[in-house]
């Protein structure tokens, strides 16, 4: 559960990067995550599909994590500098910058993603809303066009 959390914070925060850059297209990568024990397991494989337009941004995406296959879908809309999950202001985007915190079913999602035309690094971490100092999982990913 803590992991399709995470992979799905991973695909907000991608879909809200849709202003700076043109993501349009198919990226791939590989990742891992580390969980509050710190045991470490591998994203053997991270693809994403990617469809935006000035104003909103379309994701499909499937990720392969230590053996599972998680697949989710995801939009966010744009409004100039600001990113909105469901009607609500959770985060900023910049020409390469972004950060996006999205609360759901008892967790914080903070993710931060860096990007150029052709390649995108993702960092995300999970806490307990209860005690949200303390990750529970920190997932990184990096991508290519």
């Amino acid at each position: 559960m803590k992991q399709a959390i995470i992979l799905a914070s991973t695909l907000l925060a991608l879909s809200a990067s849709a202003q700076a850059a043109n993501l349009t297209g198919k990226w791939s990568g590989k990742g891992a995550a580390v969980d509050h024990q710190g045991k470490t397991f591998a994203c053997e494989s991270v693809v994403l599909t990617i469809n935006h337009t000035a104003n909103a941004l379309s994701v499909g995406s499937e990720f392969v994590c230590d053996g599972q296959t998680f697949a989710f879908p995801g939009n966010a809309e744009i409004r100039g500098g600001d990113l909105f999950d469901k009607g609500v202001k959770s985060g900023t985007i910049s020409a390469n910058a972004l950060t996006l915190t999205v609360k759901e079913k008892g967790f914080v999602l903070l993710t931060n993603a860096s990007f150029t035309d052709a390649a995108m690094n993702l960092r995300a971490v999970v806490s307990n809303a209860a005690n949200p100092g303390t990750p529970v999982l920190k997932f990184e990913s990096a991508l290519k066009r």
